[in-house]
């Protein structure tokens, strides 16, 4: 599955390229742990931070926290520094050096894949109280006409020590930039789950799971059925701990 993946990574880059556009991935898993495995584990061995440890693992809680702390800083709508995807399979090594390590045996080729956070909506609620829209991310290919900010760090990636070139953003990446315009012009704030997300990617979804429940409902309807026939053939009963707990199935099924 990971190579079929792969290959249809550099598939899609072949036709980005080709046509000369820009693919943009939006996510918004709450599990992310690249900022906290990895990218900040470097930056404090560089000297970029000084921190002790850090107690919140996820991604976009951690940033939804800075976010509201601090309010100057995290102007909306704003962006995390875009990053290598190489970053996302790097963990911190308990015994450097090196500083990173694979998180599973093996690291991710880097120079494919940048990814950054963003955020684009405040709102003042009752009470002058500052609410601002969720933390997602964004994964889109490296562009090199664009992307310079690349080093080379080493890694124990399977048996041995390696040398990766992946790529961390230190400047203020154009492209990034544009597609963070581009992203705070396309969310819906008249729509409270849509705010700070993108509306057509927010439409594509509901579409989908309404298109998944019109089939999961015909399965449903058909396998009633079925069991219809069987219980008039063989004069089966249907036995519930409580008769209200049946009804309730009865009219859910029927509604539909």
């Amino acid at each position: 599955l990971n190579s079929i993946t792969l290959f249809m990574i550099y598939d899609m880059i072949k036709e980005a390229l080709n046509r000369n556009k820009l693919l943009v991935g939006i996510g918004k898993d709450t599990y992310v742990t690249d900022i906290t495995r990895s990218i900040l584990p470097y930056m404090r061995s560089r000297g970029v931070l000084n921190y002790d440890s850090i107690s919140i693992k996820s991604d976009r809680p951690l940033l939804t926290i800075l976010s509201s702390l601090d309010n100057e800083v995290f102007k909306t709508p704003w962006r995390f520094i875009g990053y290598d995807g190489a970053f996302a399979t790097l963990t911190k090594n308990e015994n450097p050096p090196p500083i990173l390590r694979a998180s599973r045996k093996y690291v991710f080729h880097d120079g494919l894949l940048i990814r950054s956070y963003f955020q684009l909506r405040s709102f003042k609620s009752i009470g002058e109280v500052l609410v601002k829209s969720p933390v997602f991310f964004y994964d889109r290919f490296i562009d090199k006409r664009y992307d310079k900010d690349f080093r080379s760090i080493e890694v124990l990636s399977g048996y041995g020590n390696i040398t990766i070139n992946p790529y961390l953003e230190t400047g203020f990446n154009k492209l990034d930039n544009l597609i963070l315009f581009l992203l705070s012009l396309m969310d819906n704030p008249e729509v409270a789950e849509a705010t700070g997300h993108n509306y057509l990617l927010f439409l594509a979804d509901k579409d989908v799971k309404a298109a998944i429940n019109l089939v999961k409902e015909g399965v449903i309807d058909m396998t009633d059925l079925k069991v219809n026939e069987v219980i008039k053939k063989r004069r089966l009963f249907i036995i519930t701990r409580k008769f209200r707990d049946f009804r309730h199935l009865v009219e859910r099924r029927r509604r539909r």
